[in-house]
């Protein structure tokens, strides 16, 4: 999916995805920056935007990624929706900024294309909700489990 992203960028802005050359730490913070950002979106989705007591925030130490998790169920449709958030607004959103001249392009499509490459198995986990759980059900994610229920 990030190889089709990077493909649009490519084709519709030539002069994006500069490669440079940044240094270890400019990568590693922006790595960090971007997956902090990725979950901090998938927190607004949640039920009072993740400000309660039944959302979980904190880091998978086997990975060292970041991660939220809400502890009740959610709607179909919402899950869907929050699992689906941050590559709609940080790999979708940047083409709208890059059209209006928003902001710098180069960083849009890095933006975009990292993110995208991050939100893959966000995107996977939403197709099988949307293809195997029925639309009224409600769902819950424990661990490597998904549970629902109509």
């Amino acid at each position: 999916m990030g190889l089709c992203i990077a493909f649009i960028w490519r084709t519709y802005y030539g002069k994006s995805l500069p490669l440079g050359s940044p240094s270890w730490e400019e990568i590693a913070l922006s790595v960090i920056i971007l997956s902090i950002g990725h979950e901090a979106i998938h927190l607004l989705g949640f039920p009072y935007c993740g400000l309660n007591a039944k959302t979980i925030i904190g880091i998978w130490p086997q990975v060292g990624s970041p991660y939220v998790q809400y502890l009740l169920p959610m709607s179909r449709n919402r899950f869907i929706t929050v699992a689906l958030l941050p590559f709609f607004v940080l790999s979708l959103l940047p083409f709208t900024f890059a059209y209006g001249n928003v902001a710098s392009v180069d960083q849009l499509s890095w933006i975009s294309v990292l993110n995208c490459v991050g939100a893959g198995s966000d995107t996977f986990i939403a197709s099988r909700v949307l293809f195997i759980v029925p639309s009224k059900a409600s769902v819950i994610e424990n661990a490597d489990a998904l549970y629902w229920w109509e």
